[in-house]
């Protein structure tokens, strides 16, 4: 009945705001992704249709990289960690007269702990499925993980 379609006129204005909210029934159930991609009227037969592309999520829904912030010395290109390289540089006398140490640095990608099995299930992203954001499963899962300095 919302369409407009049904007892309504049967002109392509009626069917391309049908199509609008369905676009928006989309966004505000929160399948982002997904999109009416095309619509056909035959207005003799009384027939519209509405093609959709619907998104759903991949076989492996979350990839992890873990990384970490070094140091690297500006003499011999060697990374260490940025506690190391503070001590380096104080002992090396390299540090400024109000006892701070500057020095370049870089990331390099390292091993974590976190399963991205695990991250898939928080945010209920299963394989095959519709893919759906959850503003208040990803935002609790942003916040809890910006603390440890990730994202």
């Amino acid at each position: 009945r919302q369409s407009g379609l049904v007892g309504g006129k049967f002109v392509p204005d009626t069917v391309q705001s049908c199509a609008a909210r369905v676009d928006q029934w989309y966004r505000r159930a929160g399948y982002l992704a997904n999109s009416v991609t095309g619509a056909t009227l035959d207005a003799d037969a009384g027939v519209a249709k509405l093609e959709v592309e619907e998104a759903t999520v991949s076989s492996h829904p979350v990839d992890i990289v873990c990384v970490k912030e070094v140091a690297i010395d500006d003499r011999t290109g060697e990374t260490m960690s940025l506690s190391a390289m503070r001590r380096k540089l104080i002992l090396d006398g390299g540090s400024d007269s109000d006892g701070s140490v500057s020095f370049n640095t870089t990331i390099t990608e390292t091993k974590g702990r976190t399963k991205a099995a695990a991250i898939a299930a928080a945010l209920n992203l299963r394989p095959g499925e519709p893919f759906k954001f959850d503003p208040s499963r990803w935002n609790n899962r942003i916040e809890s993980a910006s603390g440890g300095g990730i994202f």
